[in-house]
């Protein structure tokens, strides 16, 4: 008499709580920014950071980039570079003397926080985290500068 009664209350309780997951799950696949899955910040597949790329003051796990259009996308700094670089390197460059003056030193390998690029100098112009301004050879990095997957365009 007792395992009758405990056998349906069991299944009862069984179909209410698998009722109760199910509905769940499908409350969270249709809540935005509820699930783990990995959201961008746009739909941009890939985006090119040829003319600039910089972190934002406010928030280092955004980032700005330009391509070479100089047209404007932001992107989740954990998604560049991008093209299966292994690190974010800027090569042939030199240090500033005094801001926008001439270049001083051998050239070396640098790893800045951004870059953009001069039209009058013809250099990528490169801040690292110590806040000191480089000149880069355009030649030597065409393939070293940035790019980002998943970027939203910003008008």
């Amino acid at each position: 008499m007792f395992a009758p009664w405990f056998q349906r209350s069991y299944n009862i309780l069984s179909a209410v709580l698998m009722m109760a997951l199910i509905s769940c799950g499908q409350l969270n696949a249709a809540t935005p920014g509820r699930s783990l899955e990995r959201r961008y910040a746009g739909d941009i597949p890939f985006v090119w950071c040829g003319f600039s790329f910089s972190l934002t003051a406010r928030d280092p796990w955004v980032s700005n980039c330009q391509n070479d259009k100089q047209e404007r996308f932001r992107c989740h700094t954990i998604d560049c570079p991008g093209e299966d670089q292994p690190q974010f390197e800027l090569r042939g460059c030199q240090r500033y003397a005094t801001p926008r003056a001439e270049l001083e030193g051998t050239p070396q390998n640098m790893y800045p926080v951004g870059y953009h690029y001069n039209d009058i100098t013809h250099l990528l112009e490169a801040t690292d985290r110590d806040g000191f301004i480089w000149g880069c050879q355009l030649a030597a990095n065409n393939n070293n500068r940035v790019g980002c997957h998943g970027c939203a365009r910003v008008s």
